[in-house]
C-alpha cells in the first residue's frame, strides 16, 4: 500500500557498516573493508512518497555470517521435523490462571 523509501539514519547503531537503496534492499559500506561476524543492529527509517508525509523507523538485529557459514540455523528442537506435528501434550496441565 502506497511507495516507501528507504534509508538508514547516521550515527544509530551499526548503520555506519551498512548502505541501503531506495528499494530497501541491504548492502556493507565497503564490501573490501573487514566487518566484524555475528550480531548486527541496524535503524531503518522508512519514508512514505505518497505525499502523507508518513515515517515509520524501527530497529532490527541482523547476523553476519562468516566465509562457509551456514544461513540454515540449527533448530531448536531437534525432535522436531518436517511433516511430523509436534506432540499434543500441555506442558503444564495442572497451571491455574
Amino acid at each position: 500500500i502506497g511507495d516507501w523509501k528507504y534509508g538508514l539514519p547516521a550515527n544509530k547503531l551499526d548503520n555506519n557498516l551498512f548502505r541501503m537503496d531506495g528499494n530497501g534492499n541491504l548492502f556493507f559500506q565497503s564490501p573490501g573493508a573487514p566487518v566484524g561476524f555475528g550480531s548486527k543492529q541496524i535503524h531503518i527509517r522508512a519514508t512514505a512518497t505518497d505525499g502523507t508525509g508518513v515515517m515509520i523507523e524501527r530497529p532490527y538485529s541482523l547476523w553476519v555470517l562468516k566465509p562457509g557459514e551456514s544461513r540454515l540455523a540449527q533448530d531448536l528442537d531437534p525432535s522436531v521435523q518436517p511433516n511430523i506435528p509436534p506432540p499434543l501434550a500441555t506442558p503444564r496441565p495442572n497451571r491455574t490462571h
